[in-house]
């Protein structure tokens, strides 16, 4: 049974619609990353879900029953945001009883639990600390804490990461979900760092403009993005466009794609599609070899060649398609930059997009 659900969310502000249709809905435990640009609604959701906004229409339900009449204080919901907001004033202990406090516990049960969540965060021994005699990574620990603390049904999560630099943020974020992990809270993470997502989320929620793209696991999202915005958002860069024939088959730029089994694009309708060629589908083979292939081949020159390590990344022009960019074995034989280039192309590696 789903335990928290977001249904026909919609939100505007002034003429224009923030959020429009928004479904989503949770299981208990599991963690949904919402990912996508800068403006593109995710924090707007994020409060909606918490109670600080109210949706025009929609209805979020938790285990069954309506929020939309219950204030945020009363959602037993945690939230933490992008700077952390502690209280300065207060020592790490002091913060993170607040949220205890304010349910009125006793001071033995804040003071067995507050040390607990110390034990879990890997801050033994900084209750006396003040906040601003920590590092940053320190903060953001107590503000998770802090979070934790109350024990709250859902965790929702706005950019935990986003004020740290990025050496930081990579440290913390297998620790972030280490402890979420063990504590088994429902949350929701916003973020629009997809390594951030791809790390974190049992499902990923991609967003743009106020709707939601595409909601599936990492692996799935990664290995099939749905749309051309999904796969630029993603970094794929080898999207065409084509036409799709009866037999499964798309036309672009005169070349012929096909996909084994087709994935079931025979029962997409016939016409105008995106094509997407995954960045290790090619394979460079000589002119004859090219010349007794029928589809699933490519020409064009050789633009640049960069070596990754493992791989070298490969740009080629071709006069149909436009630039496409591929990653083959650092090994392989290639041509000098400005020489012919013949590439066949891996039907496993085709994504049609609709």
């Amino acid at each position: 049974m789903n335990e928290f659900v977001l249904t026909n969310i919609y939100k505007s502000m002034g003429a224009y619609g923030v959020l429009e249709q928004i479904n989503l809905s949770m299981g208990k435990g599991e963690r949904v990353c919402l990912l996508g640009p800068s403006g593109c609604g995710k924090t707007t959701l994020l409060r909606i879900a918490a109670g600080l906004e109210q949706p025009d229409s929609g209805d979020v339900t938790f285990r069954g029953k309506s929020l939309l009449d219950t204030p945020p204080h009363r959602r037993n919901f945690g939230m933490m945001f992008q700077d952390f907001a502690l209280f300065p004033h207060r020592n790490v202990f002091d913060n993170i009883a607040f949220g205890l406090e304010m349910k009125k516990r006793r001071k033995s049960e804040i003071a067995n639990r507050v040390n607990g969540m110390l034990e879990l965060v890997n801050l033994e021994g900084y209750g006396h600390r003040r906040v601003d005699e920590l590092s940053g990574g320190q903060r953001q620990r107590v503000a998770l804490a802090r979070t934790l603390a109350p024990e709250p049904d859902l965790v929702m999560l706005d950019e935990p990461l986003g004020s740290l630099d990025r050496r930081l943020r990579e440290r913390l974020l297998a620790d972030l979900c280490s402890i979420l992990t063990r504590t088994g809270a429902t949350t929701i993470f916003v973020t629009h760092d997809q390594n951030e997502a791809f790390a974190a989320a049992d499902r990923i929620c991609m967003m743009n403009n106020g709707r939601i793209q595409q909601i599936d696991t990492p692996e799935s999202l990664y290995a099939n993005p749905s749309t051309p915005w999904v796969a630029d958002f993603l970094g794929f860069q080898n999207v065409i466009k084509g036409k799709r024939e009866e037999d499964g088959r798309v036309e672009a730029g005169g070349a012929v794609f096909y996909r084994e089994q087709a994935m079931d694009d025979k029962k997409g309708a016939m016409g105008p599609v995106f094509l997407l060629l995954l960045p290790d589908a090619a394979a460079p083979v000589t002119s004859s070899e090219y010349e007794r292939l029928t589809d699933n081949r490519i020409r064009g020159v050789l633009a640049d060649r960069f070596f990754q390590g493992s791989y070298q990344k490969i740009s080629m022009e071709t006069d149909t398609n436009g630039r496409l960019v591929f990653e083959v074995p650092s090994n392989m034989a290639l041509p000098s930059p400005g020489d012919p280039l013949f590439m066949k192309i891996d039907p496993r590696g085709l994504r049609v997009l609709g």
